[in-house]
């Protein structure tokens, strides 16, 4: 004679009542604002050496696993010495970056990776020519945050922008900290 199914029904919904109950919140959140800043080293245009960095960034929460983001950075190089000149003065020049994108994110845990593509501009001071010129650029983001609290984070980014109208690499690495709020 078969069993009568409602003591499996019984364990079923019993297990499943206990693993709800059990379960921690999700960290995941859509509207969430995020403003925060960092301190790092840049990896310059042709011909400019690693340079001190800083840069300062928002994004907004579009769902819980995409977010658009404006960042923007400076950083200082010198020159690189040519090989056989006699020494002359340090030259240096600035690099600064502004650019918009959109990141995917796994924003379900305190560790939050992310990747993203961006657009923007990259201009360049300095007293040589060839760097006083604003040039377009395309990019990629990429990082890993903890989530200290609902609120505060901290976190390291690597970004990458290619220029388009000059082949060349311009990459910024930092270490930061942000707010986030509005979920």
């Amino acid at each position: 004679m078969p069993r009568p199914p409602f003591p499996r029904l019984a364990l079923l919904g019993s297990v499943a009542l206990l693993v709800t109950a059990l379960s921690s919140e999700a960290l995941a959140f859509e509207r969430q604002w995020h403003f925060g800043g960092g301190a790092g080293v840049a990896l310059g245009l042709p011909g400019l050496e690693l340079g001190p960095a800083l840069g300062v960034h928002a994004a907004y929460g579009l769902s819980d696993v995409f977010d658009v983001r404006l960042e923007l950075s400076g950083s200082r190089h010198a020159h690189t010495a040519v090989a056989g000149a006699e020494a002359q003065p340090a030259v240096y020049s600035s690099v600064y970056t502004g650019k918009i994108g959109i990141a995917y994110k796994l924003d379900v845990i305190q560790w939050i990776p992310y990747l993203g593509v961006t657009a923007g501009a990259l201009g360049a001071t300095g007293p040589l020519p060839d760097y006083n010129q604003v040039r377009m650029s395309l990019g990629a983001v990429g990082g890993l945050d903890y989530a200290i609290t609902r609120n505060l984070g901290i976190g390291i980014v690597g970004t990458a922008d290619y220029v388009l109208t000059q082949p060349s690499t311009h990459a910024v690495f930092l270490l930061r900290a942000e707010y986030r709020f509005g979920w």
